[in-house]
């Protein structure tokens, strides 16, 4: 009989056991369930992170280069204004000389107008 209580004592630690194994297995489980799930979600922010980032780079990339070709333009712009300066500045040249001859012009009239005068 004693030998009878000690092995139902022994199967009953032995269930108890099993049981808190069981209750163990189970909640590590559920933990590494829960680890597996944040592990997805992280996962897929990193993946969208990721694309996010590209598509600014994109943007980035696309504004420099807009950038560029803008300034580019500008430079263009600004040997064209140089040239038309030159024109300009040439164009008055011209005109000063144009208007001494007829200063020149007006003077000799005068002086012819007023010789005839006398």
């Amino acid at each position: 009989m004693q030998s009878e209580t000690v092995s139902n004592n022994r199967l009953k630690i032995a269930e108890e056991m099993q049981y808190a194994l069981t209750s163990l297995v189970q909640e590590q489980g559920t933990k590494m369930l829960n680890l597996t799930i944040a592990l997805n979600n992280a996962t897929e922010l990193i993946t969208t992170i990721t694309s996010d980032l590209i598509v600014a780079k994109q943007i980035i990339s696309t504004t420099v280069a807009d950038f560029l070709f803008e300034r580019a333009k500008v430079q263009v712009l600004r040997q064209e204004v140089g040239k038309m300066n030159e024109q300009i500045a040439h164009l008055l040249e011209e005109v000063t000389n144009v208007n001494a001859m007829l200063c020149v012009r007006m003077l000799l009239f005068k002086l012819h107008k007023y010789k005839r005068s006398f």
